[in-house]
């Protein structure tokens, strides 16, 4: 595992760290409650209580305790390349082709299983979150981080396909960095549709500076959307990266 010192986030309540093996199972109860509420029962994942793959043992996880509860209330699952090599591939490389991104492929963390408690979805968290993955880059040397942004399709894929139409052409990757869907969620005769707003994670990324690297693939084992984004400490709004991902 590579080490994270704690960090707290001030006087707001909170502290960050690598989890523990048992703090991972904690963590792993945390995404069973908000994916089951969120996403509903489709995840093949979720079972006695827990959201557990087979990633989980070859990544690190950051997590948010509550310092009053002592309640982990957030996590953040990281697989650098080493931890990747170890389990055969990355977990985005089931729902795209990742074999473009071969040439980033060294210098390539991958998030996934983003998780916060609806009652502590505030700005302390998110921030001592992303100062925790800054802390992380910095010391695995790693300068890109990719991952799939989940989006429920409880209403037929109308949201999937109106915050698709909000993000194809001002955020789109540059082509050595296009992706494709395994399977893909629109065929070539969808109707457009009004652009919708994003959901707060893919909006934050965005704001970082980040590229959306494909159209949504449909994830047949979550039946969710999927939206591969890749950020890149080269290409960062320079603000975020000062704050976030630099030496103090």
């Amino acid at each position: 595992m590579n080490g994270v010192e704690p960090v707290s986030a001030g006087s707001s309540g909170y502290s960050l760290a690598i989890a523990s093996r048992d703090e991972i199972r904690e963590a792993q109860q945390l995404r069973h409650d908000v994916f089951a509420a969120e996403f509903g029962t489709h995840l093949p994942t979720l079972a006695h209580g827990l959201d557990a793959d087979e990633f989980d043992e070859h990544c690190d996880h950051l997590i948010v305790r509550h310092n009053q509860s002592r309640a982990i209330v957030g996590t953040y699952r990281l697989m650098t390349p080493r931890c990747a090599a170890l389990v055969g591939g990355r977990f985005g490389d089931r729902t795209f082709d990742l074999s473009p991104l071969r040439h980033i492929d060294a210098d390539l963390v991958e998030t996934g299983r983003s998780c916060v408690h609806p009652d502590h979805r505030q700005g302390a968290v998110i921030s001592l979150i992303w100062s925790g993955i800054g802390r992380y880059l910095r010391r695995t040397g790693h300068r890109r981080l990719g991952g799939c942004v989940w989006v429920p399709l409880h209403d037929g894929g109308r949201t999937a396909a109106g915050i698709w139409a909000a993000v194809r052409e001002k955020y789109l990757a540059p082509h050595e960095f296009r992706i494709a869907p395994r399977q893909r969620l629109f065929d070539d005769g969808a109707a457009d549709v009004t652009p919708m707003a994003l959901p707060p994670l893919l909006r934050g990324y965005l704001r970082m500076g980040s590229w959306i690297c494909a159209e949504p693939a449909y994830d047949p084992d979550a039946k969710v959307a999927a939206f591969y984004v890749l950020l890149s400490l080269d290409h960062m709004n320079p603000r975020y990266r000062r704050h976030f991902f630099e030496e103090d």
